[in-house]
């Protein structure tokens, strides 16, 4: 929308001139010269002879081409003539040709500006721009082009010898057009070049006030990230859920399926696990290089485990795999076997005076519940087993099979290799992180892999946040049955856990994730293959560590799910707390996002991460 100050300028002059960068385009970096930083690596990944520092003997170059000119500017060929003396000219016309690349293809169009040239068009009004820049008129002829920026006249100040910054420039202008100085309406960025010199001189000035440039870790997330603002802008699409996916989640879940092409041949068979593998399956299938036929396998811990307990084999095994918190009691962990229900169970426990309440960690309990479960799945029926084993079979589970999930035990995997051991069939798994006390060389971890401590104790307090956004929108795996009509074994899935107004909310977050996907998959700058895996993973990880008070907020709402249905945020307030200690600590230690936790009642910026590590080392949680 242009305001009506700017509109009354247009109206009252003949000639509207715009100042190129940062007015009517940008360069999708944080700073100008982190294009030298690209130009290296650009170069490095085509050329056997590897540079470093180019960023600096660009700089230098300018500077002293600037120092040595006879001239009031100087151009590229300038700057790169400084540099022969460290490039050859082979490699010397590389590092400019990619350089040239590089300013033509990282541009975007400054959307606003743009909506006022288009006015000034409208008005009939002569349309001029005019930039102090270094690069030759044909390749800003192309920019422009490529933007579709429409003008009627360009001066360059490396063609014209001319520049803005000294008045130079506008007194050509004036005396190109033979016309008034309150006749120009000039619109640029700089407070000197664009607003002072030019208003010096008469001109009607209107000063474009760009927000100062947010600062990332390094020019790869911001360029990343300048891109996404870019799209996201474009988009429109007014709603926190699908921008936070599109942001935050799109580029993580773009480098694990883009790690996982890059372990994957041709000959895998990959299966999805459920229920987080649904999100990372449909994310695989958009960029999925080597056209594997990927499967989703209906599998869940309560249904596996169900299915081993019942052969009456590897009990004990089976048991000691199962992971558990520390607030665990007998009941969450009887519901983690699917033996809730079982009434041998029940009136043993009575027998020996154990209540479904009891804390499970206690060593005497632990050990009398491994011989009560062992006794009572004497009495299950072998059919889950059998039912189970020919599902696996309908998956074709072989050598080459891969297994896909979240993480971060590979617990399913171990449960899985049980059945698989009798066959002589190894699997291997990928997993978005795995634990250093579980890993082995058949599970690999995209975030961590058993060797990045950091990483790893970060995960420990945003585990739920994690599994959160891969979230299904079906229920778990209940047990397996075999229908006569197809002649084949059916899972059967329980009621969904959260409620329909977490499940959109998730939906929108993962389509905002897929859309980036979709739209990153063939951009110019993931072509520049420059972008690592920390670089994708950064937004996402950040939030987790260091969510703000707006993302809280938002996320209040969402449920979660393991083993009981709770807010992903626990809404109560540091008053709450301050009387009841016992319950912090309780609620703390079964926090799915423990840093929003933290944020959430205490408000303040303080080292949550750092806090969370201390108590975490202490008290094990």
């Amino acid at each position: 929308m242009i305001n009506k100050k700017l509109k009354k300028y247009i109206q009252n002059v003949d000639l509207v001139s715009f100042d190129l960068y940062d007015t009517l385009i940008t360069r999708l970096v944080q700073k100008p010269e982190d294009i030298f930083y690209i130009v290296e690596e650009v170069y490095n990944q085509h050329f056997n002879r590897k540079i470093n520092n180019f960023k600096r003997e660009r700089i230098n170059a300018e500077i002293k081409a600037r120092k040595n000119s006879k001239f009031n500017e100087i151009n590229l060929n300038d700057i790169y003539n400084i540099l022969k003396g460290v490039y050859n000219k082979y490699n010397l016309n590389a590092l400019k040709d990619i350089e040239k690349e590089l300013e033509n293809r990282l541009i975007i169009v400054n959307e606003n500006i743009f909506e006022v040239l288009n006015y000034c068009k409208i008005c009939e009004k002569k349309i001029i721009i005019s930039s102090d820049i270094y690069l030759e008129q044909n390749l800003i002829k192309e920019i422009l082009k490529n933007n579709q920026i429409y003008y009627d006249d360009l001066f360059i100040s490396c063609e014209l010898n001319v520049k803005k910054s000294d008045g130079n420039m506008f007194k050509h202008i004036i005396n190109n057009y033979k016309i008034k100085a309150n006749k120009i309406l000039h619109i640029g960025d700089n407070i000197k070049s664009d607003f002072l010199i030019p208003k010096f001189l008469g001109l009607k000035v209107y000063r474009i006030k760009n927000k100062k440039p947010k600062k990332y870790i390094n020019y790869k997330v911001g360029l990343l990230n300048k891109y996404i603002e870019y799209n996201l802008k474009q988009k429109n699409v007014n709603n926190y859920f699908y921008n936070f996916g599109y942001k935050n989640l799109g580029p993580l879940i773009f480098g694990f399926c883009e790690y996982l092409n890059s372990n994957i041949n041709s000959n895998s068979n990959i299966i999805f696990l459920s229920r987080e593998g649904k999100f990372i399956l449909e994310c695989f299938n958009i960029l999925n290089k080597s056209k594997n036929q990927c499967k989703y396998m209906n599998v869940s811990r309560k249904s596996i485990t169900n299915c081993l307990l019942s052969s009456k084999q590897n009990i004990e095994k089976v048991i000691k795999m199962q992971s558990v918190s520390q607030n665990e009691t007998v009941e969450m962990f009887l519901n983690r076997l699917n033996l809730t229900n079982n009434s041998f169970i029940i009136n043993e426990l009575k027998k020996y005076n154990i209540s479904l309440l009891a804390k499970y960690f206690n060593e005497e309990i632990r050990y009398k519940l491994a011989e009560i479960i062992e006794l009572a799945c004497q009495n299950i029926s072998k059919k889950d087993y059998d039912n189970f084993n020919l599902y696996l079979k309908q998956l074709d589970f072989n050598n080459d099979t891969i297994v896909v999930d979240i993480g971060w035990n590979g617990t399913m995997q171990d449960l899985l290799q049980i059945f698989l051991d009798k066959q002589n069939i190894k699997i291997k798994g990928y997993y978005l992180g795995v634990r250093k006390k579980r890993k082995t060389e058949l599970k690999q971890g995209y975030l961590f892999n058993g060797n990045n401590d950091e990483f790893e104790m970060a995960s420990r307090g945003m585990v739920g946040f994690l599994e959160t956004l891969f979230a299904a929108n079906h229920g778990s795996t209940a047990f397996y049955k075999y229908v006569k009509a197809t002649n084949s074994i059916e899972p059967i899935l329980s009621d969904l856990d959260i409620n329909n107004i977490s499940i959109e909310n998730i939906e929108k977050i993962q389509n905002g994730a897929k859309d980036f996907i979709k739209d990153f998959k063939n951009n110019y700058i993931n072509s520049l293959n420059i972008l690592e895996y920390k670089d994708l993973n950064y937004n996402l990880l950040k939030i987790g560590v260091k969510p703000t008070l707006n993302d809280i907020n938002y996320f209040k709402i969402i449920e979660t799910f393991d083993e009981k249905t709770i807010l992903l945020i626990n809404n109560k307030t540091l008053f709450e707390y301050l009387f009841n200690l016992k319950a912090f600590k309780l609620d703390f230690i079964e926090s799915p996002w423990k840093f929003a936790f933290l944020k959430n009642v205490f408000k303040l910026k303080l080292p949550y991460y750092i806090l969370f590590k201390f108590a975490y080392k202490r008290r094990h949680l």
